[in-house]
Formats: C-alpha cells, structure tokens, sequence
C-alpha cells in the first residue's frame, strides 16, 4: 500500500506516486496488446508519449511552442493536428492528476486501486474524463492517416539532426514512434477499438461504483 504524502509542498512527489501508479495499471489493463508482435509498438506508444511522465510531457509541449512555425512548413495538417491533441492530452492529464492527488490528500486515502476509484468517482469532471478518452482516440486515428501519405517517414527522418541541435528530441521521438506504430498495426482502428472500450468501461465502473456506494 502507498501512503500518499499530504503537505502541499510534496504535491510534486505525490503526483509522481500517482503517475507511476497509472503507468503500472494501463500495462496491465493493455498487457495482452503489449504482448502481441503486432500491436506492441502501437500499445507501447500510447503507454510511454501519450501518458508520459510529466516533465517529459512538459518538454514535449514546451518544444512543441517553440517549433510550431517551423513545424507548420515541413509537415502535413494532420501531423500537426496528432500533435496538438497530444499537447491538449497532456495539459488535461495533467491538470486532472494534481487534482486527483489533492481529492486522495482531501478525503485521507492511501493510494490503492479502489481508493483511486473513490477518488476519481469524487472529483468527477466527467466531460474532462470523456475528452481524455477522445483526444487519445483521435490523435491515434491522426497518426494512422499520417502514416499514408507519401514521403511523411523520410520528411520527419529529415528532421532528426536539426531537431537535435534545437534540443526537439523528445518532438521528433514522439513523431517516429507514432508514425512507426501505427504502420505497424494490422488494423488502427481495431487496436483504438480496444483502448476507447477499455478505458470508457473503467471510467463507468468508477463513476458507476460511487453511485451504488
């Protein structure tokens, strides 16, 4: 059991706590796709760019400001679009992870996998919770179009050594470990069939389970 840490001042070491803890819980929700050869990369994409830690996310989206101009000349529209939803996901998550740890903190539970979903029923934001869904979805479905058109692999291979010197490597590991996934995939839409159902499923049991308790 994990005691979440309460002073306000540790909110960072907690909100670590939690981030793992969610990490741990989608391999094992996902293991049967991260153990298949055919959606292994998709499923390790979605667990290590799509919910990253937060400072990498931050770099991420930081990196992602810096370089829109730039970005917006060498790549395609939908390109740029799976990388603003992925700049949309990560802000959501991470606005609603500090407000997990502070809903745990506030009703005094340690961090378990029932008291995570006490929690996450008693901060609610449904709609918030719904988009996470959404955006994870549709920047997978970006990515799946991205990947047909012609030249994109050579085009975003191009960009590795300027994005290098520019400090965008964490951009540029994101946009080929996307792209290289979902080329991958038998079906796209098969394996996003599998996380919109799994992850819509969790977030009704939990909403579900605060209204029976």
């Amino acid at each position: 059991m994990q005691q979440l840490r309460v002073a306000e001042g540790e909110l960072a070491a907690s909100l670590t706590q939690l981030q793992s803890w969610q990490r741990a819980r989608l391999a094992q929700t996902y293991a049967d796709q991260l153990a298949d050869p055919a959606t292994e990369p998709a499923g390790r994409f979605f667990l290590e760019q799509l919910y990253c830690p937060a400072d990498q996310a931050a770099q991420r989206d930081a990196d992602v400001q810096r370089i829109v101009p730039t970005l917006a000349k060498l790549l395609p529209e939908v390109a740029l679009q799976a990388i603003g939803d992925a700049v949309s996901l990560d802000l959501l998550s991470a606005e609603l992870d500090v407000e997990m740890v502070r809903t745990l903190v506030r009703l005094r539970l340690p961090l378990t996998e029932a008291n995570y979903g006490t929690a996450y029923a008693a901060l609610g934001r449904a709609a918030d919770r719904q988009r996470q869904i959404d955006l994870t979805r549709r920047c997978g479905e970006l990515l799946a179009q991205a990947i047909k058109l012609p030249l994109i692999m050579p085009t975003v291979k191009m960009m590795e050594l300027p994005a290098k010197a520019a400090g965008l490597q964490r951009l540029h590991t994101f946009l080929v470990q996307g792209l290289v996934a979902f080329k991958k995939l038998p079906s796209p839409k098969a394996f996003l069939d599998v996380i919109e159902g799994r992850e819509t499923a969790l977030m009704q049991g939990w909403f579900a389970s605060q209204r029976v308790a």
